[in-house]
Parts: C-alpha cells; sequence; structure tokens
C-alpha cells in the first residue's frame, strides 16, 4: 500500500523553459546566418539587367563586378584587366571555391563580358553565374 501512494504523489511534467531558451537561440542564429548570406552577395552598387527567370544564389563564390566605366572588381578590390587572373586566383583559394558570380551593367560591351568570362575559365573556373534582378512582367 505504501508504494500505491508514493506513486499518486509524483506529478509528471515537461520542464518547457529550456526548450523555449533552446528555440528562441536557434530561431536567432538562423536569423543572423540568414541576413550574413544576403549581405556576402550584395558587394558594390550597380544597376543590374532585368531577368524574366533569376534562380537565388545558395553556394559560395566570388564576385566579379563590371561597371559601364569598364572598371573590374573582384569582391569589392579594384582589378585590371591584366592582374585579374592572378587577383581571381588569390581570392579563389582564399574561398576554397571554385564558383564565380559576374555583375555587370547593362551598358557594358558584349566583348567586355566575353574577355572577363574567357579569363575567369583561364584560371580553371568551371562554374560562372551571372547575376541579374527579376523582373515583374
Amino acid at each position: 500500500m505504501r508504494k500505491d501512494s508514493f506513486r499518486e504523489r509524483l506529478i509528471f511534467g515537461i520542464n518547457i523553459t529550456s526548450l523555449a531558451d533552446i528555440s528562441i537561440t536557434l530561431m536567432i542564429i538562423f536569423l543572423i546566418a540568414g541576413i550574413t548570406a544576403t549581405l556576402s552577395h550584395t558587394g558594390l552598387d550597380i544597376r543590374l539587367p532585368s531577368a524574366s527567370y533569376v534562380k537565388e544564389i545558395t553556394k559560395e563564390g566570388v564576385t566579379i563586378t563590371i561597371k559601364k566605366s569598364g572598371e573590374i572588381y573582384i569582391e569589392e578590390t579594384p582589378v585590371t584587366e591584366r592582374n585579374f587572373p592572378t587577383v581571381l586566383e588569390n581570392f579563389l583559394s582564399r574561398k576554397e571555391t571554385m564558383n564565380c558570380f559576374l555583375k555587370a551593367e547593362p551598358e557594358v560591351p558584349y566583348g567586355k563580358i566575353i574577355a572577363i568570362l574567357g579569363k575567369i575559365r583561364e584560371v580553371g573556373v568551371k562554374e560562372v553565374s551571372l547575376i541579374a534582378t527579376y523582373k515583374r512582367e
């Protein structure tokens, strides 16, 4: 009889305080990670061409920017066409990736874009993504 009365006095329950703490902490971590991922692809302020189909970037890579004035940037570092391959190799080795993202203003001549794409391929980059903004119809 004594065992039964002991069991009746036990109250079972789940302490949700620690569960709530963990949930809030994870939510904050994911918010910070999401904001950081978004900011990592912003870079220089240029006007991008628009496209009717745009896929969101989900991987790491080196961003190359060509302005209408002809200036070339790797991430936010200005480079010349002559030293472009060397600087690109340095950036790729630091990021440990072989992906590049190419951003160019609409006024940049097509020949300039093709020349830079050729130099990117010479370095050994297999995948180059062209960056554009989504055009709503």
